[in-house]
């Protein structure tokens, strides 16, 4: 599996294997307000020349620094959109990849501030490991402050874009992402790692318990046979 991490300070870390990394520097660019939302600070990044063929998963975490977004639910890296795009420009949809779905893990709130408008901990978050998306709608940049369009990580939290079928990497390909807010804040510490493999997605504890106990049936069921057999 290779993977390649993007940080938003214009960095971009690239590891082949778990045996070979390399880093090579590219610019990230501030592109300013957001096309329909003049509240997001719109990001670019150009895929190409990385060595990825094509692109399964990208992965925002924020940077846990504990002063991004606000204290609440609003706690840490604000996330507008993020999509793929073949000519870089925003402006033209027809040309643009979505997200086919997301795994999503809630980071930690900070006390005081406001609720969430979600059944989730962070505003935008349907539960602590899923995403409203609904509300959230992270294909396009349209976030109202303290309000609907946008998806809260938490400080620490982490949101994966899944691409289902993988998106092909050709001549030219951009990522999008957009913060809610204008100023640098969180922007220059939260990561985005993209891979073009899908994360294993962990089963939930309920699942794991089943099938703890479905295992332990069966280990008895061979221990009883044997002791029919001697």
């Amino acid at each position: 599996m290779t993977i390649k991490s993007i940080f938003l300070a214009a960095t971009i870390t690239c590891a082949a294997s778990a045996s070979h990394a390399a880093s090579v520097s590219a610019t990230l660019t501030n592109e300013g307000a957001a096309p329909g939302a003049s509240g997001t600070t719109m990001f670019r990044a150009d895929l190409t020349g990385l060595g990825l063929s094509e692109i399964a998963a990208i992965t925002v975490t924020d940077s846990n620094s504990g002063v991004g977004g606000s204290p609440g639910a609003y706690s840490g890296f604000d996330l507008d959109a993020i999509f793929l795009d073949v000519d870089g420009d925003a402006t033209t949809v027809g040309d643009q990849y979505y997200a086919s779905g997301f795994t999503f893990s809630a980071g930690t709130l900070r006390a005081g501030g406001l609720a969430s408008n979600t059944t989730g901990p962070t505003n935008g978050s349907a539960s602590a490991n899923s995403v409203d998306e609904a509300f959230a709608t992270l294909d396009t940049f349209d976030a109202i402050f303290f309000g609907a369009g946008s998806l809260t990580l938490g400080d620490g939290g982490e949101l994966t874009a899944l691409f289902d079928p993988e998106i092909l990497v050709g001549p030219s390909l951009y990522l999008f992402v957009g913060e809610v807010g204008l100023g640098s804040g969180e922007s220059l510490a939260a990561s985005i790692t993209v891979a073009d493999v899908a994360p294993a997605v962990p089963l939930p504890a309920p699942a794991l318990m089943l099938l703890s106990g479905l295992g332990a049936m069966a280990f008895g069921k061979r221990r009883k046979a044997k002791a029919k057999a001697a």
